[in-house]
Formats: structure tokens, C-alpha cells, sequence
């Protein structure tokens, strides 16, 4: 008997649109904690003249970064394969007062990662930060996954290797 049998996870019962968008919201706002506690208040602005490549930009907790870091004067440059998600949060990085970049590219994509980093450099000069943040889960249990080996493939790609790629 394995001792994962014996492992319960309650999982909350998410029924609406709003639901989810609360945890979502709850878990993003949990994850850019890190980044809050560099921002002191002596300290208001200590991301100022700062430019963060955050990669996963468009939703979750890449958005919320984005914001983060445009409230500690920095300017978020997204990356994430979907413009209009991206679009939408620099909309709300720019009704904050601040100011973002987005670029729309597929990070498990060797030659289109190459452009890009080519583009931003050309166009920005530098990037101070990089938060990679990027990646899939696998939404099965693992003693259920064993015989899909590509959705191990594709965590694998998007999760470790372009998160080295664009460190490169």
C-alpha cells in the first residue's frame, strides 16, 4: 500500500466565476509577498529606473508582479503568448499611473526566445530583473500520469528549459 493512500487534500468547491477569481486573486497576492517586503517605507519607490522581464505576464500571479512592480516604481516588461490577456494587464498597470512593455512570445519556442531577447535589448537596453514566471502543471494525479509522458514533456519544456533558455 502506498502511503499516498492515506493522503487527503480538501479542495475548495469553486462554483462561480467570482470564486475562482478570488482564489486566483488570494494565491497571486500570496506569491508577490517576497516582493512587497523589499518595499519599505523609507524606501517608496526602490524599483524606480528599474525594467522586470516578468515571462507569464498576462494572468495570475505574473499580473499581479507586474502590478507589484510598477507600485515600487519599476517598469514590468511581459511576456506571455497571448497579447490581448497582456494588453489588458498593462491597461491596468498604466490606470495605476505606471508603465509596461508587453510582448507577445512563446517561451518553449528556442527561435522565437532568440528574437525576442535580441528585440528587448535592442529596445530597452537593459533588463535589471527577471522573474520567470511561466508554467503548466500537470491537473492529474501522478500515479495517473504515469503513461502520459508528453504532458511530463511539456512541464518539463516550458517550466525548466525555458526558464534556462532565457537566462542564456
Amino acid at each position: 500500500m502506498s502511503p499516498m493512500n492515506n493522503v487527503s487534500i480538501d479542495r475548495p468547491s469553486l462554483s462561480s466565476a467570482s470564486e475562482i477569481r478570488d482564489t486566483i486573486t488570494g494565491v497571486a497576492a500570496a506569491a508577490v509577498g517576497p516582493l512587497r517586503r523589499l518595499i519599505s517605507d523609507d524606501d517608496a519607490k526602490p524599483l524606480a529606473d528599474r525594467r522586470v522581464l516578468i515571462t507569464g505576464g498576462s494572468s495570475g500571479i505574473g499580473a499581479a508582479t507586474a502590478i507589484a512592480v510598477a507600485n515600487a516604481g519599476g517598469t514590468p516588461i511581459l511576456v506571455a503568448r497571448s497579447l490581448d490577456k497582456l494588453e489588458e494587464v498593462k491597461a491596468e498597470v498604466e490606470a495605476a499611473g505606471g508603465t509596461a512593455f508587453v510582448y507577445s512570445c512563446d517561451v518553449t519556442d528556442a527561435d522565437a526566445v532568440r528574437a525576442m531577447i535580441e528585440y528587448l535589448v535592442n529596445e530597452h537596453k537593459t533588463i535589471d530583473y527577471l522573474v520567470n514566471n511561466a508554467g503548466r502543471s500537470i491537473r492529474r494525479s501522478l500515479s495517473l500520469s504515469g503513461d502520459r509522458f508528453h504532458d511530463f514533456e511539456r512541464t518539463m519544456t516550458l517550466n525548466y528549459f525555458a526558464a534556462i533558455r532565457l537566462r542564456s
